[in-house]
């Protein structure tokens, strides 16, 4: 592996190639929020937004939406948002996952509020789109699955404080538009990341 005299590779400095096709996010929480908002800033130009939720009084603090939005779809209060970044970027929504508009993505962000809401891709999914990155969020352990991890066991699920899920959700979706700027420039291997947000130690499985 070449680096500079910084230590950086020389993968990680080469220009960023973003996906010609379209960013899927699926789940519309705060971490799909944010990964829609870093996405269009990084200069995506098609989005692909999915969830059948609306925007609720009780959690709009903790997903990171504005008093106003209450009551709005998610995939509409986000999309507004990217528009303000980003007037012509071409955004498509949807309320129900639609795998055959799903395949059509480049590149695919998962992080459903609840597993049973969503379940697993399809394995047609995985043969077919480059990179794929899942979001989940057991008591007070994220877990970061990239493409190659993605056939390993999944973990469940659990409860977790809202006020813990804030920032935990905030550092998850960083780390994944880290990973995406990898894959852009060549560097991505796929691996899975995990941080307990108790301690916040980080585990990097390459």
């Amino acid at each position: 592996m070449n680096t500079n005299h910084s230590g950086i590779t020389n993968q990680e400095l080469s220009p960023l190639k973003l996906p010609k096709g379209q960013v899927a996010i699926l789940g519309l929480g705060r971490v799909g929020r944010q990964l829609a908002l870093q996405l269009t800033a990084l200069g995506v130009q098609r989005l692909y937004l999915v969830d059948p939720g609306a925007i609720k009084e009780k959690s709009h603090l903790a997903e990171g939406y504005n008093h106003e939005d209450i009551g709005r779809l998610k995939i509409h209060a986000v999309a507004q948002a990217c528009h303000q970044l980003n007037p012509v970027l071409d955004i498509h929504t949807g309320e129900d996952r639609s795998l055959d508009d799903i395949r059509r993505s480049s590149a695919i962000f998962s992080c459903p509020s609840r597993r049973k809401d969503w379940g697993a891709l399809g394995k047609e999914i995985y043969q077919e789109v480059d990179f794929i990155a899942e979001y989940t969020l057991t008591n007070r352990v994220v877990h970061l699955l990239f493409k190659r991890c993605l056939g390993a066991e999944r973990q469940h699920q659990g409860p977790v404080c809202r006020y813990t899920a804030v920032y935990a959700s905030d550092l998850a979706a960083t780390l994944l538009i880290g990973e995406f700027i990898r894959y852009c420039r060549g560097a991505f291997t796929g691996r899975t990341i995990k941080f307990d947000i108790g301690d916040l130690g980080v585990n990097i499985e390459d």
